[in-house]
């Protein structure tokens, strides 16, 4: 594939990010270019990236690679890249520029979460979906769609915080930062990895969530 240069350093989901700062900047009658621009570039870069780990950035004594890509990844990053662009156009008549932008961070979660390439990466991208999804909800603007949000923030709260714990427990307790190195930690019965996995099932809303 076409090395892509700059998008091989950065998440594609800064792109569906960037859409959302310019839908809440730019006046009503432009906001469709960000709304319709930003996926359709998502999925440019995501058939143009190249197979593998992306550049590795060095924090707090761990390494973080924000974009790691193969075919599962690529696949689920175009999915999320269509449905924000047909959720987009979708909406772009009726919904309100605060359910846009939520809409576009929400997107841009699910597609970070997508390329994510190690497990500090997840555990943000997580939680950016989860900010967005939360105020897709709230911006219905009804009480009833604000006691769901709070409803639906306080289970995410709760599922970030157990994956947050776990994904500490595993670092700290000698694991890479790395999904390879959380494999391992499940084959060894880690309770860390049980963490991180009750944090995604809870997240997920998988049952009994």
């Amino acid at each position: 594939m076409t090395e892509p240069g700059l998008f091989a350093t950065l998440p594609p989901a800064g792109l569906l990010l960037l859409g959302a700062l310019l839908t809440a900047l730019l006046p009503r009658g432009l906001r469709a270019l960000p709304v319709i621009a930003s996926p359709l570039a998502v999925l440019a870069v995501a058939w143009l990236l190249p197979d593998g780990a992306g550049a590795a950035h060095a924090w707090l004594d761990q390494v973080l690679v924000p974009v790691t890509v193969d075919a599962t990844g690529r696949a689920f990053a175009t999915i999320f890249a269509l449905a924000a662009l047909a959720g987009g156009l979708y909406a772009l008549p009726r919904a309100s520029t605060t359910e846009l932008v939520a809409a576009q961070t929400y997107g841009a979660g699910a597609v970070g979460l997508a390329f994510a390439g190690d497990l500090l990466t997840v555990l943000v991208f997580w939680e950016v979906l989860a900010i967005g999804s939360t105020v897709v909800i709230w911006a219905a603007g009804t009480e009833r769609a604000r006691r769901a949000a709070m409803r639906y923030l306080q289970i995410h709260l709760a599922g970030g915080m157990i994956l947050m714990i776990g994904i500490v427990g595993h670092i700290t307790g000698g694991g890479a930062n790395t999904l390879a190195a959380l494999t391992a930690d499940v084959d060894a019965g880690s309770w860390a990895a049980w963490f991180i996995l009750a944090g995604v099932v809870i997240n997920a809303g998988a049952p009994p969530f």
